[in-house]
């Protein structure tokens, strides 16, 4: 056996547990409930410092990951570094960390090893959750910049919505937890 795969065999097995938990847990919860509990988990994150909020990122590593390999269970990359995310970006960290076995090898390895973990990266694990036009209107609230956020399936009148729930919160951390408590408030679905 090689070594880099040895290693990371040894470091996947760490959280074998932990995936199939959470993946039992996962397979008893409706859709909407499964992005409750995703919202649940980015307010806690927030808190614990395990992602910040950030505008114009989806997942940002604050330390590269050298030696990720396609085995490596991204699980172990999020609870061993913090992450700078934007809304989107971190319901991705916290679909992974409560119910995804996703290893560097999906979300593409050489993003891991630089740090940086873009939307194409994660847009086939993020389906599974939430649909293009619920993205959006999160992505809107919390960006609502042109240049980071495509409408093009929200009307102007949910755009303009979006807009004045950002108005809201003065802060990108402020403005994250505003939206997950929305989206736990409402049962799974944003509505601004």
């Amino acid at each position: 056996m090689k070594e880099e795969t040895m290693t990371c065999a040894i470091q996947s097995s760490k959280f074998a547990k932990q995936i199939k938990a959470a993946n039992d847990l996962f397979n008893r919860l409706s859709p909407p409930e499964r992005r409750v509990e995703i919202a649940k988990d980015v307010i806690k994150s927030l808190k614990l410092k395990k992602i910040r909020a950030k505008t114009g990122r989806f997942a940002s590593l604050k330390h590269t990951q050298p030696n990720a390999c396609d085995s490596t269970n991204m699980l172990e990359v999020f609870e061993s570094t913090r992450c700078d995310c934007c809304a989107r970006g971190a319901m991705f960290v916290s679909a992974v960390r409560k119910f995804d076995n996703v290893t560097a090898k999906d979300v593409g390895t050489g993003n891991v090893w630089v740090g940086e973990i873009t939307d194409y990266n994660f847009k086939h694990i993020e389906d599974g959750y939430w649909d293009a036009k619920q993205i959006q209107m999160i992505e809107t609230a919390f960006e609502s910049e042109a240049s980071y956020v495509l409408s093009d399936l929200l009307s102007d009148e949910e755009i303009s919505v979006c807009k004045k729930f950002k108005k809201r919160y003065k802060t990108p951390e402020k403005r994250m937890i505003g939206i997950m408590r929305n989206i736990i408030k409402n049962k799974g679905t944003f509505k601004p």
